[in-house]
């Protein structure tokens, strides 16, 4: 994982200030984040940064969420629920009976 990477995954936990602070420098030493890659961060400029870490300029994350009057479904997930330890492989307790023997 680059130290770009890396460095944003911290700013994401850090609080807002950091970010007007000397700490954001700090935060750059530490993750020894050099080169192209710390003067964009350092510039602020997300397309240029994009660029370099070969990712997309703008990303979206929706959450949809059924409207009150909407039924809910029991459908199965087909992942399994995690907090369940269903791993949505199924168990041996889950076969179906062999009808031929």
């Amino acid at each position: 994982m680059s130290d770009a990477i890396r460095l944003l995954e911290s700013l994401g936990r850090a609080p807002a200030h950091v970010l007007e602070s000397s700490g954001f420098t700090e935060m750059l030493d530490a993750m020894e984040v050099e080169g192209d890659e710390r003067e964009a961060l350092l510039a602020r400029d997300p397309s240029r940064l994009a660029g370099l870490l070969q990712a997309r300029a703008t990303m979206v994350c929706l959450i949809a969420v059924p409207a009150q009057d909407e039924p809910a479904t029991d459908a199965p997930d087909p992942l399994g629920d995690p907090d369940a330890g269903d791993d949505g492989a199924g168990d041996a307790d889950d076969a179906k009976p062999d009808p031929a023997g």
